[in-house]
């Protein structure tokens, strides 16, 4: 069978949030409990997706909440990051973009909170987390969110729910570890696309390893390259020539700045070509590919804590 889809049943899709909190207003303090792991839901709620997506601003887990259907008012966000934060359950560290700006990531006391001494597979717990460089991060994070600005997003993995799944699926799973794996509606088509995310120029042989796991991918329509700096392209691109439309590059800042009709650049009968993303999204849609069907993802009930 040439897909995962005996697996593991269809995806469910995240509900209508219901406010149960004491105070829909206003978080309560860390001190008032108000569910089995000693958060108030709205704790919880955003320490389980900081648990899955790694290092995010508030500004992106404002974005990320948005999504699942989550109350992502910003002045309550501060204030329950900030509670976190005190008791422990969240690290934080300075943004080096020369502003003030502050990125959070769960901390051990935090996934043990979540999930206490039990991995929670459906979730990638037990993949292990190592949230070590927050540019690469949030250099992901923040493309997750520019796509759902412009895009109908149907689901998004984080590189934890990625590794899980590969674990768990073996040969028929990816053909690598992405930063992220992402399906998205273009024109009513469903499109599969891996993100990777550089922040550096890496050697020969590892671009030789990754081309062959590229060449083998037969779940995905599209990688998106996304470069930390546009001038990285010379230097990364000629490395893909071999592997050809299946990948393409984009800038992060381009991206960020020009959404679906940013600049990407994709290997065509030997020449490096480039176009708007969407018309490249458009282009390898009717690309024939396997079935996919996510293990690793948030669903209604994660939402749902006693």
């Amino acid at each position: 069978m040439n897909d995962n889809s005996s697996l593991q049943p269809s995806i469910q899709p995240i509900g209508t949030y219901k406010r149960r909190d004491r105070n829909p207003n206003k978080p309560q303090r860390a001190s008032s409990n108000d569910t089995a792991g000693g958060l108030t839901r709205r704790q919880y709620h955003v320490l389980l997706l900081l648990s899955i997506y790694g290092w995010c601003t508030p500004k992106i887990v404002q974005s990320i909440a948005k999504y699942y259907g989550l109350p992502c008012e910003r002045g309550w966000l501060g204030e329950v990051l900030g509670l976190l934060f005190k008791g422990g359950y969240i690290i934080a560290n300075k943004v080096m973009n020369g502003t003030r700006e502050i990125a959070y990531a769960v901390s051990k006391a935090g996934l043990s909170a979540l999930h206490g001494n039990e991995a929670d597979a459906n979730l990638g717990a037990a993949v292990t987390r190592d949230p070590a460089n927050v540019s690469h991060f949030l250099g992901v994070n923040r493309t997750f969110a520019g796509f759902l600005q412009k895009f109908s997003v149907t689901y998004w993995m984080s590189d934890f729910q990625v590794r899980a799944d590969n674990l768990l699926y073996g040969n028929a799973g990816l053909a690598k570890d992405y930063d992220a794996v992402a399906e998205i509606l273009v024109e009513n088509s469903p499109v599969r696309i891996g993100i990777e995310y550089a922040l550096t120029v890496k050697g020969s042989a590892r671009y030789a390893e990754l081309s062959r796991s590229y060449a083998a991918e037969k779940h995905l329509h599209l990688v998106v390259y996304v470069l930390n700096e546009a001038g990285m392209l010379s230097a990364i691109a000629p490395h893909f020539k071999e592997v050809g439309g299946i990948i393409c590059f984009m800038s992060s800042g381009d991206f960020l700045v020009s959404r679906a009709q940013a600049s990407a650049h994709y290997w065509n009968s030997g020449e490096l070509r480039s176009g708007p993303l969407i018309e490249i999204l458009k282009l390898v849609s009717k690309r024939a590919r396997s079935v996919y069907k996510p293990a690793s993802q948030l669903r209604a009930e994660n939402f749902t804590c006693s």
